[in-house]
C-alpha cells in the first residue's frame, strides 16, 4: 500500500511540474498517460515479486523453520536476525540437505522449539567443506547444547 501511495504522488508531483512547463502541447498530453502507465506496470512487478523465494545461497547462521525438496532445488524456509523470515531455493547439495534433515529432526523431537544451525567451512586440501552444527535453542535463554 505504501508503494502504491508512493508511486502516485510521485506521478501527481511529475505532472505538475510537466504541466507548468513551456514544454509542447503535445508532449505535455503524452505525459500523463505514460507516467500513469509506468507508474502501473512497476507496481505490478513489485506485488507480483512479493513472496517468491530468494536465489541466494543459504546464510551462515540461521534458524530453520522448514524445507522442501524438489527435484534439483530444495526450498528452505529460514529466519535470521537482520531479515525475519525468508524463503530460500538452492541448488540440491547432498551435505546440506543431510544437515537440513537433521534439523528437521531436531525440530520434531524439541516440539517446536527453535533449532539453529551454524554454517562453517573446514579448509582441507582442495576445496573447503561446508559443516552444519546444529542446537536446539533453549526458548527461555537462548542457550542450547550443541548435538
Amino acid at each position: 500500500m505504501i508503494i502504491i501511495s508512493f508511486a502516485i504522488v510521485t506521478l501527481m508531483l511529475f505532472v505538475f511540474l510537466v504541466y507548468y512547463s513551456r514544454l509542447h502541447l503535445l508532449l505535455k498530453l503524452v505525459t500523463l498517460p505514460l507516467a500513469i502507465t509506468l507508474s502501473g506496470l512497476v507496481t505490478y512487478h513489485y506485488i507480483d515479486n512479493l513472496g517468491k523465494p530468494l536465489d541466494r545461497p543459504i546464510p551462515d547462521v540461521m534458524e530453520y523453520v522448514h524445507h522442501e525438496i524438489s527435484g534439483n532445488v530444495v526450498y528452505v524456509w529460514l529466519t535470521t536476525e537482520e531479515r525475519g523470515h525468508r524463503l530460500h531455493v538452492v541448488p540440491y547439495d547432498r551435505e546440506q540437505t543431510k544437515a537440513l534433515e537433521e534439523a528437521k529432526e531436531q525440530k520434531e523431537q524439541s516440539q517446536g522449539m527453535a533449532v539453529e544451525v551454524t554454517k562453517s567451512d573446514i579448509k582441507g586440501e582442495g576445496d573447503s567443506k561446508p559443516t552444519y552444527d546444529i542446537k536446539v535453542k533453549n526458548p527461555v535463554n537462548g542457550q542450547g547444547e550443541s548435538k
